[in-house]
């Protein structure tokens, strides 16, 4: 929008102040922006392998069993990312205009050298600390309470168990692959929980929340209710929390931190690139949540110096809340095995190791993937030792041999009554900009189509968003939408018409039930391939998007059956009903080794 001789940019997240204003597009094409993430995560892991006085990086932050850099290293590339897209836009725009003015409160931003000299920077100063919700804590102060008192009963459940397997996960609804009965549950797990055996033990565990204005935690029934594995389970709070207690562990991690305190001062008194001391603050600003990490991995590692397992299994195994688990687990000599939950890509920090991390096994023993092509990507992208891949196909896919055997009408009926149904899988994507863009295009695109009903299927992370969602279809003036989040993701794909994505790997999923499939791509980066596979259509845009729903609905476009075939047995392995059986048959496998 031209106000005066002015133009507006807005590269990130606006307050509701603004929203009423037209901002233009990025400066930046697709193959720049492309070239900034991948320089983004270069710089990132160049900075872990940098040598001050003889020692790496990541060795200066290594305590023990705890690799603290490894702990925070993909926490940092977003805002990494982000601030180095915002600094190229300010750039490239202050070729082209006169005076630029920067309105930011990312306080990063000033650290940067070479900032053009007709760039001024505008602070907002420091954002208004959040608000204490006290309703939040009273409630997770009580589940805490009962999990703990649970928890101690709960430890005669251990004698016996020789494997290991952490849930972890915020529950979602579940389809049992034998009943076809929902259930909330470990939407990746879910399956290998029930049918793990009784020489497993599976630790819950919930995330504990934040307590600001804006955190949500509701107790809920499957908080106290392990859905038939109650004799199998240890709730992990109570091991976190004796921890926490105990004096030689409180002690042992104010050593822990004087050390590391120590190590911080050497690395900033080194010299440092403009690029690395940038890193290296985000590092700084997270250094708080490490107290944590470390009184959790020593509250687990005395559990495991009681309690000894073969393996240790879980999704999600390089972030730090459960990578902290593990390494308790391996400094006991149990066997660590990360099996994959989602989309694994270039832009992945979590995925991504150096020749060096490798050497020093940073990464977990064996990893258990969904297909060859994952392999390949992790041994020659993310530097996995070969050996240590193997692939079994998609957990939670063993159910979809039976939604197909089925009619799906009912849940259509009841969702949509005789019109289409369209898909949106939402996602909180780190660019807040294109994140509202992609659910308005759907909206705008979607709106004034009668026979069509938009079905915004919300994210984990996102399921209490429905106002946040609510806004934008306002915003788009439409109302042929319903937001949903207790519905299984099987059951509302198997009933679809159409299923729109950005780059969740619920588009891969799209394609296991053989349904249309649009990703919309505003920056045509094709982030997870499902264009160039020949499985998906991209869309730019409202109008795209538009054109493309009306030509799978009128069969005008028709899916390439032979691509999607092919997508599978590369990507997915096989669709059989017996992944699990794979995965369990690899656990105990280790048994003799």
């Amino acid at each position: 929008m031209e106000l005066g001789s002015h133009r507006l940019y807005a590269p990130a997240g606006l307050p509701d102040a603004l929203t009423h204003f037209t901002f233009e597009q990025s400066v930046l094409s697709s193959l720049e922006k492309n070239q900034i993430f991948s320089q983004s995560l270069n710089d990132l892991l160049a900075f872990g392998d940098k040598q001050i006085d003889g020692k790496a990086v990541s060795k200066w932050l290594t305590f023990g069993a705890m690799p603290l850099w490894h702990y925070q290293r993909f926490r940092i590339y977003f805002p990494l990312r982000n601030l180095l897209l915002e600094f190229a836009e300010l750039q490239k725009l202050s070729l082209d205009s006169g005076k630029v003015i920067c309105y930011t409160c990312n306080k990063f931003l000033s650290n940067l050298s070479e900032l053009p000299p007709n760039l001024e920077l505008r602070f907002n100063g420091v954002s208004p600390k959040a608000a204490v919700n006290y309703k939040v804590i009273a409630a997770y102060t009580c589940f805490a309470i009962v999990r703990f008192v649970i928890g101690s009963f709960q430890m005669l459940n251990v004698r016996g168990k020789r494997h290991l397997i952490l849930d972890r996960s915020e529950k979602q609804i579940c389809i049992d692959p034998d009943t076809l009965r929902t259930k909330p549950d470990n939407y990746n797990l879910s399956n290998l929980l029930d049918r793990s055996g009784k020489y497993f033990l599976i630790i819950s565990e919930v995330e504990i929340p934040k307590f600001n204005a804006s955190s949500n935690f509701r107790l809920n029934g499957y908080h106290f209710w392990q859905q038939g594995r109650m004799q199998r389970t240890l709730y992990g709070e109570y091991i976190l929390f004796s921890g926490m207690l105990n004096a030689r562990i409180r002690k042992e991690k104010n050593r822990i931190l004087f050390d590391f305190d120590s190590a911080i001062k050497i690395i900033a008194k080194a010299k440092l690139s403009s690029r690395e001391r940038m890193i290296f603050s985000f590092y700084i600003d997270l250094r708080k949540t490490n107290s944590f990490f470390i009184v959790k991995h020593l509250a687990y590692l005395r559990f495991f110096d009681k309690h000894r397992f073969i393996t240790v299994s879980s999704i999600d195994e390089n972030s730090p809340s459960t990578r902290c688990i593990l390494d308790a687990g391996k400094a006991n000599n149990a066997k660590i095995i990360g099996i994959q939950h989602g989309i694994i890509g270039d832009s992945q920090p979590a995925y991504v190791y150096t020749n060096s991390d490798c050497q020093n096994r940073i990464m977990a023993d064996y990893s258990l993937v969904w297909g060859k092509y994952w392999k390949e990507f992790m041994i020659g992208k993310g530097n996995y030792p070969p050996e240590s891949i193997h692939v079994i196909g998609q957990l939670r896919t063993d159910v979809i041999p039976r939604l197909k055997e089925i009619v799906n009408s009912d849940l259509k009926l009841k969702l949509v009554a005789n019109k289409s149904l369209v898909v949106f899988a939402s996602q909180p994507q780190p660019d807040a900009r294109l994140r509202r863009q992609a659910a308005l295009d759907v909206f705008t695109a979607l709106k004034d189509e009668k026979d069509i009903v938009i079905i915004v299927k919300l994210h984990p992370a996102e399921r209490y968003a429905f106002n946040y969602y609510h806004a934008i279809a306002g915003a788009a003036g439409c109302s042929n939408y319903k937001l949903v989040y207790d519905i299984d993701l099987y059951r509302l794909l198997a009933a679809c018409d159409v299923l729109i994505t950005c780059f969740s790997a619920v588009g891969t999923e799209a394609v296991y039930f053989e349904k249309p499939l649009i990703i919309l791509d505003h920056n045509r980066t094709d982030l997870l391939g499902y264009h160039a596979e020949g499985v998906a259509e991209m869309a730019i845009g409202s109008d795209d998007l538009k054109m493309l729903v009306r030509g799978f609905l009128d069969r005008q476009i028709i899916p390439d059956t032979t691509a999607y075939a092919s997508f599978i047995s590369r990507y997915a392995y096989r669709i059989d009903g017996h992944v699990v059986d794979r995965c369990l048959s690899f656990i105990k496998g280790l048994e003799n080794i």
